[in-house]
């Protein structure tokens, strides 16, 4: 394996040298935001660190509604749906 350095973004730095990274999720260069790391600690510090099972199989979190409504009123809808995966909201459909 490769060793990539620092945090991963459209580009990372292998062997010291700056190069395109096409293989990174961080698609809006948040990974190593103050502010999303910061509101990660907190989330952390509230939730813990365990991904649980999937919400359709462990039930739903207060923390899952309140992201929906937020999507909601910020895409100015009645209502959100997330998923944890591309392939639960293709499965769904």
């Amino acid at each position: 394996y490769v060793e990539q350095e620092g945090v991963v973004g459209g580009t990372t730095t292998i062997d010291g040298r700056q190069c395109i990274d096409y293989t990174a999720y961080n698609y809006l260069g948040l990974a190593g935001d103050a502010d999303v790391c910061a509101a990660a600690q907190h989330a952390i510090q509230t939730y813990g660190t365990s991904c649980s099972a999937s919400r359709c199989a462990g039930g739903e979190r207060q923390i899952h509604q309140e992201l929906e409504t937020l999507l909601a009123d910020f895409l100015r809808c009645e209502d959100s749906l997330v998923f944890s995966a591309g392939f639960l909201a293709v499965a769904s459909a």
